[in-house]
């Protein structure tokens, strides 16, 4: 292991300017003492945090030399998660917090024995292979969905949203891959490798993430440390591999207030022109005819609310958004999937979170108009979205534009559960495909989390007298996310006519179950061997009518 232990909380390790010894740390600007600040060690379960809030303005360069940073309070105190829970973490780590009226702030000392950093200068959200903290906020402070602003040495960012249930493992690990790095937030982050580690500054302005309307914010927050020379995963607040949620692990940051969010407007305008040249066809074959099409369109985002989004596109243009990922299919007879990554697609894409894909934007291929609405109203999350496709994907004759209409509602059941319903309607001329679903996430004991959801389907052609076909799709999951046992039992099953025009589900009729078992042999600390997980997984699929009978 690299580094060495956390010292007792009354002595910090040394910083670049010395030791934190208390009860002094430095002065303020006349030279006066200024106290400790409060340490909230996580292995103690230190980790309900009374939030500072300052006015002062601060450099975002990756040196914590202001004198805020020497009065904020300070996380200590990680355990290890990965490859065994519940230890002390091997390197010692500081994180600083404090808020603003406009941002919250975080930073970040990474202890480290020299040589043994992985950093380089990467692209966004692909830091995932190089030592870097992530940052978890849960504003709603429901246990269900966080925030994840991730950070390497350098300050390279990766961001995105991790909803709780949408791990497909009965061992969930605190990898990027975990989250859903679609969405990209706008955040400033500075950081440069020091004779200790690193060290690395982060603003997060109130304006890029969404929270609740009250005059006094309680807010979760975890921290992960990667360590990319031992693969080791290390956590603030202790998460227990033995329990359904990740999120509700985590610590609090309390007495958040007065939060100004301003005027959340982007207006983004967007002029493109095309310039089609052809002979003249005169007796000069040299002379040319030259046509100009001008466009016109635009993009407007408005926080109507902090919690509550409205975005609206006109005629947008996407060139500018990166090319699709490279894909090799496994399968040529099924579809390949490609994530979303238009802007105006991404932001709140979260909210349409369900165990089977039934909302996949990227059939929306062209929108020449679109609106949407997303956010919490209260325990229930809201997303609309309503968008007219061009006329030259359509399959109807007459070439009449697609229209898509979809609203997702979930309402918070419990501690850590939730019921939700989702309609989507793709209209093209006579031509319609309408899709209805119920789902439900709920955690039975410590242990056990069950998922279920149940989906109708209604399509008709677009050719005079076409019949109507009825389709259904059933799925239901129990996982067992045990220390050192967990299982995952699971059953999905779609029928013959089943049809989503507007999600992904590559197949119909079939009938798939699976049964998967894990064991984990965790070693003692210093051992040679520390964890050893040995997967049973058995897949059984049939055709519909085969299962029934």
């Amino acid at each position: 292991m690299i580094g060495s232990r956390l010292p007792a909380q009354s002595q910090l390790p040394a910083t670049p300017s010395g030791p934190r010894t208390p009860p002094v740390t430095s002065g303020d600007s006349v030279g006066r003492a200024l106290p400790a600040p409060p340490v909230f060690d996580g292995y103690a379960l230190r980790t309900a945090i009374p939030s500072l809030r300052s006015d002062e303005a601060v450099t975002i360069d990756g040196r914590l030399d202001e004198a805020i940073w020497q009065r904020a309070p300070v996380l200590t105190g990680f355990s290890q998660y990965v490859p065994v829970d519940e230890r002390k973490a091997d390197d010692s780590t500081e994180v600083f917090v404090w808020y603003s009226a406009s941002a919250i702030h975080f930073g970040i000392r990474a202890y480290a024995a020299p040589g043994t950093l992985r950093a380089t200068l990467a692209d966004r959200d692909r830091i995932d292979g190089e030592d870097h903290v992530q940052i978890l906020l849960d504003t709603d402070n429901a246990h269900r969905r966080a925030f994840v602003f991730a950070v390497n040495a350098y300050g390279v960012q990766a961001d995105g949203i991790r909803v709780e249930g949408s791990s497909q493992g009965n061992t969930p690990r605190l990898g990027l891959q975990n989250s859903d790095i679609t969405p990209d937030f706008v955040f400033a982050s500075k950081g440069r490798l020091t004779d200790f580690g690193y060290e690395v500054e982060v603003r997060i302005p109130f304006k890029s993430i969404r929270y609740g309307s009250g005059e006094e914010q309680v807010w979760g927050l975890n921290v992960v440390r990667q360590v990319q020379a031992t693969g080791v995963q290390e956590t603030w607040y202790p998460v227990k591999r033995a329990n359904a949620s990740f999120l509700v692990q985590m610590g609090q940051l309390t007495g958040l207030h007065e939060l100004k969010r301003g005027l959340t407007l982007d207006l983004n305008p967007v002029v493109t022109s095309v310039i089609n040249g052809a002979p003249s066809g005169a007796a000069n074959a040299q002379q040319w005819a030259y046509r100009q099409t001008p466009e016109v369109g635009g993009n407007v985002r408005w926080g109507v609310t902090p919690n509550l989004t409205l975005n609206a596109t006109f005629n947008p243009d996407f060139s500018q958004v990166e090319a699709d990922v490279q894909q090799i299919p496994g399968d040529a007879r099924f579809p390949v999937f490609f994530p979303e990554r238009r802007p105006f697609f991404t932001d709140g894409i979260e909210l349409f979170e369900l165990p089977n894909r039934l909302v996949y934007t990227r059939r929306i291929v062209a929108p020449t108009s679109a609106a949407r609405m997303s956010g919490k109203i209260g325990k229930t999350d809201v997303a609309v979205l309503s968008a007219l496709d061009d006329r030259s994907y359509s399959l109807d004759p007459d070439r009449t534009s697609p229209l898509f209409n979809i609203l997702r509602l979930r309402r918070d059941v419990g501690a850590q559960g939730w019921v939700g319903a989702l309609v989507t309607d793709r209209t093209d001329g006579a031509a319609f495909n309408r899709v209805g679903s119920l789902d439900t996430r709920l955690v039975l004991t410590r242990l056990l989390q069950w998922s279920a959801q149940a989906i109708g389907s209604t399509t008709r052609g677009g050719a005079p007298g076409a019949p109507t076909r009825n389709g259904a799709m059933l799925y239901s999951s129990l996982t067992r996310t045990g220390r050192q046992f967990g299982f995952r039992y699971e059953i999905r099953g779609v029928t013959p006519d089943f049809v989503t025009q507007s999600g992904f589900i590559p197949r119909a009729d079939y009938v798939e179950s699976q049964i998967a078992h894990r064991v984990s042999y965790l070693g003692r600390e210093g051992a040679w061997l520390q964890n050893w997980s040995p997967r049973v997984r058995v897949i059984y699929t049939h055709l519909w009518n085969d299962f029934q009978r």
